[in-house]
């Protein structure tokens, strides 16, 4: 990764420190921290090796849950427009700064968010944060054809509510009419990130 973003990273840091007097917002510079770690990008980072395997779906790519962007950020290297949709305002304020003019960051709850139609593919890296019921209901708004890549993990967190140990609990949140492309596991550390690549 551009030794500019962990730049970047370390400047907003730094400004999130030093205004944290006045806002309740100190907590997040263990996000920063943790959005540009190791086992982020190394997961994204298969996540675009894996994907351009699929070459032809990236005109418009919809990043659902996009976090501060640095998902957005590795696809943006080859989709003509990626779309970031959080429901957090922040991640659409420090995601601008720290990948300015790559992504458009959207701040919406992703359940609320129906404009899907013009979009080749769909990205969810965060299913462990999502219950399964969730996920069914994003999984139906997605049209036919849509290409879909989801990942997950077995790491225990107590904001990790829906873990998943193998990579085949995660190839089960998808309905049976999904036609499963790619399902694996990538072990990071003392953890998996589990990957599955469909279309719908």
């Amino acid at each position: 990764m551009e030794e500019l973003i962990y730049q970047r990273c370390n400047d907003l840091i730094r400004r999130v420190y030093n205004e944290a007097h006045t806002s309740n917002d100190a907590y997040r510079i263990i996000d920063l921290l943790d959005c540009v770690s190791h086992n982020q990008v190394r997961s994204k980072e298969w996540m675009v090796d894996t994907l351009t395997m699929y070459k032809g779906h990236f005109n418009q790519v919809l990043y659902l849950a996009g976090w501060y962007g640095l998902g957005p950020y590795f696809l943006s290297a080859f989709a003509k427009k990626v779309i970031s949709v959080d429901y957090d305002p922040k991640a659409k304020s420090f995601g601008k700064r720290l990948f300015p003019n790559k992504i458009e960051f959207v701040t919406k709850n992703i359940l609320e968010y129906t404009i899907y139609k013009e979009y080749e593919c769909v990205i969810l890296t965060s299913c462990e944060h999502l219950p399964s019921a969730v996920l069914s209901v994003l999984i139906a708004k997605i049209p036919k054809g849509t290409l879909v890549c989801f990942q997950s993990t077995d790491y225990d967190h107590p904001s990790h509510i829906n873990t998943h140990k193998t990579v085949k609990d995660l190839v089960n949140e998808f309905p049976s009419y999904v036609d499963i492309l790619y399902a694996d596991s990538l072990q990071i550390h003392d953890c998996n990130r589990h990957m599955v690549i469909a279309k719908i």
